[in-house]
């Protein structure tokens, strides 16, 4: 009888203390500034800012909805999960989640998943791997190996320099003042890049594709679907372009003294249109096929151009 009198007293106290995990945070643990940060956190908005200090410092809201969190450090790892039960109720607008400002040493890796978290990260130099599934990305003043990977949230980067990822299932990207090497994976999104890259390469499903390049030694395109429209104000010498689209349109845009051997192929009723140079596309003696090859001004590079149903447009910019 006491025995179960004492599990009825301590029962609420239990569910007391679960409840007072919500609510505000403001905690602060001395890490090493060249260590790993894991940041786990499904719900709200998630603000990570690189600071020159030796500290993460965690503050802000917990979601009402979390069961614990635990922020610690272990060896050069130090992580902040906010733990969330197995189901629970996603209307935010019943339930206040979570709103995080975390301030991490800018020469760290860091790591943030979430399923519907928005995040904002800015200001880190040894690169970092974001994963969402619902949540918008902004991310600015990165350097080193970048990961940004969303199914149906947009994605917008500014200023990235290093090995660039971002995949993107249902979501927009948009990208700007990247540099380095750059690759992007969308379905069903829409791509825009103003990028410095020399290195871009696009595998794209039914989304609309704008780069504009500024000197560029390599691009690798291959697209299902969409518009493509590529803008080059330079080519490296000896720069190689690769271009495959099936049912969709692609438009280049070649500097005034691009120097390659262009070989070009339409099938399955593709087009071709020439506005770079007087060559003229010839037609397949048999099929719905057409091609064009040339070199011009020396021919260092190579262009690569194939469709198959789809509209090809070369010309100077």
């Amino acid at each position: 009888m006491k025995l179960s009198k004492l599990c009825i007293a301590i029962l609420p106290l239990a569910m007391m203390a679960s409840q007072l995990v919500a609510g505000e945070i403001d905690k602060t643990l001395d890490v090493s500034k060249t260590g790993k940060v894991f940041i786990e956190n499904d719900q709200g908005h998630v603000t990570i800012r690189g600071w020159d200090k030796a500290q993460v410092q965690v503050k802000g809201f917990i979601d009402e909805r979390a069961l614990d969190y635990r922020f610690e450090t272990r060896g050069n790892r130090t992580e902040f999960i906010v733990d969330m039960p197995s189901r629970y109720n996603n209307d935010g607008n019943r339930y206040k989640e979570s709103k995080l400002e975390i301030f991490v040493p800018s020469s760290s890796f860091t790591q943030l998943e979430s399923v519907n978290a928005d995040t904002d990260i800015r200001g880190l130099t040894a690169g970092v791997k974001l994963e969402t599934v619902n949540g918008d990305i902004y991310i600015s003043d990165i350097e080193g190996k970048i990961n940004l990977e969303s199914v149906n949230g947009d994605i917008d980067s500014v200023n990235l320099n290093g090995q660039i990822k971002i995949d993107t299932v249902n979501g927009d990207v948009d990208d700007q003042d990247s540099q380095g090497e750059i690759r992007f994976e969308a379905v069903n999104g829409n791509l825009k890049t103003n990028t410095r890259a020399d290195d871009v390469r696009v595998e794209a499903v039914n989304g609309d594709i704008d780069l504009n390049l500024d000197t560029l030694s390599n691009l690798d395109i291959s697209t299902v679907g969409g518009e493509v429209e590529v803008d080059m104000k330079a080519m490296n010498q000896d720069a190689r372009i690769q271009v495959k689209t099936v049912s969709g349109d692609v438009t280049l845009k070649f500097p005034t003294d691009v120097s390659a051997e262009f070989e070009i192929a339409s099938h399955a009723g593709g087009r071709i249109k020439n506005s770079l140079t007087a060559n003229k596309v010839k037609k397949a003696k048999y099929g719905p096929s057409s091609s064009l090859e040339f070199a011009i001004n020396g021919a260092d590079g190579e262009v690569e151009v194939d469709t198959i149903s789809g509209r090809i447009v070369i010309k100077k910019r």
